[in-house]
């Protein structure tokens, strides 16, 4: 999916492994907790 516009919670359930609601909830609380820096440093030490 590479729209931008579309709300979490229009995304289909069966698309994400939870409603749109959670799946917010579960990005946010990683952006707040460093996870994306993180995961992309560890990512390119993979490489």
């Amino acid at each position: 999916m590479l729209c931008k516009s579309v709300s979490w919670r229009d995304v289909p359930a069966e698309w994400i492994g939870c409603s749109g609601v959670t799946a917010w909830r579960r990005l946010r609380d990683w952006t707040e907790a460093g996870v994306w820096p993180r995961l992309h440093e560890a990512l390119l030490t993979e490489l």
